[in-house]
């Protein structure tokens, strides 16, 4: 029988949580689409040679005549076309996703290769001469989603500040266990507010908000949705109330299958068990593993009609 670790235990290695996010073999729960979004196009890129970018290049326009866009992927792609030397292509799609996505100089990480050269570099006149045309286009038909972008915005401050909260909260010890079971307790009652709060904007939105029918993320707010769906007392009741938005955005070719992978890898770490079957046995440690070398699935009797509904079986 293979060794049991606490779940407590098994949540404190972010190292391995890390490698299970970024390092994935294929899986039958993937699609074409997935499977070179996802890695080939990515496994490309990081091989760093002008060869493999150009055929990555090529793979990813291919989906897009296909599949239309895929903005966020386009974001990760231009990075490279910028250290190949790549210009004219790089100048070409940045703008299309300043028109047509709502690119916005707001969302510019100062971490990106491309920073400097399109803020004070070689690039900045060019980009400062066609930005402000194109992004006052988009917000000419586009305008209405400003408010819901904003309120996206401030909830992902709300859910930061909550977050830097349970950490201080975590690094403490508490001789009164009821101190700490109270604070546990406001703790899952706020982040249960967040995500209630985000379901609103999504239902004020119609539809999951993503990059190609919405408008590229100016913050990271699907980690409100990582939070409440990682707490054990709170994860299956959140799934059924988003659910519906994943299954509906999937399968218009607007996201991939990382958003499932995702979620199964934090409800590993959070119950010992996945829910969609994306993680195989070959990915994880013994640890993780049940008497008979399975990964435990939670309502395993309806996993198949699950994996169906995706396409995937």
């Amino acid at each position: 029988m293979a060794r049991r670790y606490s779940i407590k235990n098994l949540k404190n290695n972010s190292v391995f949580l890390f490698f299970l996010f970024f390092n994935f073999t294929t899986v039958s729960s993937q699609n074409q689409t997935d499977i070179l979004l996802t890695q080939k196009i990515p496994q490309l890129l990081l091989s760093n040679t002008s060869e493999d970018y150009l055929t990555a290049k090529e793979i990813f326009l291919d989906l897009e005549k296909k599949n239309v866009a895929w903005p966020e992927q386009k974001l990760q792609l231009l990075s490279t076309s910028y250290r190949s030397g790549d210009l004219d292509f790089f100048k070409e799609e940045l703008l299309k996703l300043v028109e047509n996505h709502g690119f916005d100089m707001l969302q510019l990480n100062s971490g990106l290769n491309y920073y400097d050269a399109l803020t004070k570099g070689e690039l900045s006149y060019w980009f400062k001469v066609n930005y402000p045309d194109l992004r006052a286009k988009w917000l000419e038909n586009n305008l209405e989603k400003m408010s819901n972008i904003k309120a996206l915005n401030d909830l992902y401050i709300k859910d930061q500040t909550l977050a830097s909260f349970a950490a201080t909260i975590n690094s403490h010890t508490y001789k009164n266990e009821g101190t700490k079971q109270l604070l546990d307790s406001i703790l899952i009652e706020t982040t249960k507010n967040h995500f209630s709060e985000l379901l609103e904007i999504y239902d004020k939105i119609g539809k999951y908000p993503s990059a190609k029918s919405f408008a590229l993320p100016q913050s990271p707010y699907f980690l409100v949705e990582t939070h409440a769906l990682k707490t054990p007392s709170l994860w299956f009741e959140c799934l059924q109330k988003i659910y519906p938005y994943y299954e509906n955005a999937y399968l218009s070719n607007e996201i991939t299958y990382l958003v499932f992978r995702n979620f199964d890898i934090q409800l590993l770490f959070s119950i010992g068990k996945q829910y969609f079957g994306t993680v195989k046995e070959s990915e994880v440690p013994e640890s993780f593993l049940d008497k008979n070398g399975k990964i435990p699935t939670f309502d395993e009797n309806g996993l198949q009609e699950r994996r169906t509904k995706l396409g995937w079986d």
